[in-house]
């Protein structure tokens, strides 16, 4: 290949000239494949940006939307233990009470099954007194009556 600029014959696989240094191919040759190749490669660019931004985009939004829901889920989780933490701490509570209001019945129970036998037993004492009370004075109204009818026999006589 003769160079352009100074006329030197130069091998046909170099680019440049050996002796000046100038580009042996002509520009036209060079801007027209140039542009040919860059708008090839730009279009090949262009698809290939575009499928690694979708790409890109897809992989982000299953990162935030699968980072979100783990999140949400497991917020959820321990609010329903803190529920269940509370609700069991009350059950607690309210056995506790259950068993403290059985513990007063059944002293209540006894106290009062106590009380019955109590009063039963004076009922029985006051009807005993009564039942010798009333033998008493039927007892003494036979001896006034029999007394009486004595001295009225004798004061008759």
């Amino acid at each position: 290949m003769i160079c352009k600029n100074c006329g030197h014959e130069n091998d046909d696989r170099r680019r440049y000239c050996e002796k000046c240094g100038e580009y042996l191919y002509p520009e036209e040759d060079f801007t027209e494949t140039t542009k040919v190749h860059k708008v090839q490669t730009v279009v090949k660019t262009d698809k290939k940006k575009v499928f690694h931004y979708v790409l890109i985009g897809m992989i982000v939004t299953l990162l935030v939307v699968g980072g979100s829901s783990i999140y949400f889920m497991n917020q959820l989780r321990v609010s329903k233990n803190a529920e269940i933490a509370s609700l069991e701490k009350k059950n607690q509570k309210l056995t506790k009470q259950v068993k403290k209001l059985k513990q007063q019945q059944s002293k209540s129970d006894t106290s009062y099954d106590k009380e019955i036998a109590k009063l039963n037993k004076e009922n029985k004492e006051q009807a005993q007194k009564i039942v010798e009370l009333q033998e008493q004075l039927s007892g003494q109204d036979t001896s006034s009556s029999s007394s009486s009818s004595t001295k009225k026999s004798s004061s008759s006589d």
